[in-house]
């Protein structure tokens, strides 16, 4: 049996530097803690966190991550030196991937844009009563951001898209990774969701953008 060293994999982590979104999230979390855990020598892991700025983002990343149970095993492994490895590794920022540059200045997306290798999208609106726009928003636009930011992206190398177990919901037995289109006309739907929310009253929005998600679903 081949050693970890020899494995391509560990060799292939080392310096690489990592975007993730979605990253106080229940998957997002458990996998930058087995990261950390297995492969030290990554460079570091940029999170994007959904917050209005960078001080809301690095509270919700020291709550949420730092001191998170399931870090448990790196606290051990780290002892007193824990804070400064995880600080050295993990870079939280604010933003939003639904919006053009995330809503972060062109400065920070292009400093992104150079320095990273490895893109893993993990943010994702899994709430089943959620308003059908604002589903849209995070679901649709966000990977669609995120495929346009990786575009630019100068050594980009892997692009991962880790979906929610729902979207396979009527398939049975093992689910293999393969690719699948689409049942429903993606700008179809933007496009009614906009139309009907012009016609809306203001009080009227959240009822039937709730009302139109059990429909269409």
């Amino acid at each position: 049996m081949e050693s970890r060293n020899q494995l391509g994999i560990f060799h292939f982590q080392s310096g690489k530097t990592y975007l993730i979104t979605g990253a106080t999230g229940f998957l997002a979390k458990v996998l930058v803690e087995k990261m950390l855990r297995e492969f030290p020598d990554i460079e570091k892991m940029y999170l994007i966190i959904r917050a209005k700025d960078d001080q809301v983002a690095m509270k919700r990343f020291e709550v949420e991550i730092m001191k998170s149970e399931l870090f448990k095993n790196l606290k051990n492994i780290h002892g007193e030196f824990y804070e400064n490895f995880m600080k050295s590794k993990l870079v939280p920022l604010a933003g939003d991937i639904s919006l053009p540059n995330f809503g972060m200045t062109s400065s920070m997306t292009f400093l992104l844009a150079q320095e990273v290798d490895i893109i893993i999208s993990s943010a994702a609106n899994t709430t089943f009563d959620e308003r059908y726009d604002i589903s849209l928003n995070t679901n649709i636009e966000g990977p669609r951001q995120l495929m346009s930011f990786a575009k630019t992206c100068r050594k980009l190398c892997v692009f991962v898209q880790i979906s929610t177990a729902y979207v396979n919901l009527a398939k049975k037995g093992l689910v293999l990774e393969n690719p699948f289109s689409p049942t429903i006309d993606i700008d179809a739907e933007i496009k009614l969701v906009y139309e009907l929310k012009k016609s809306l009253h203001r009080d009227e929005v959240d009822q039937k953008m709730k009302a139109l998600a059990l429909e269409r679903y």
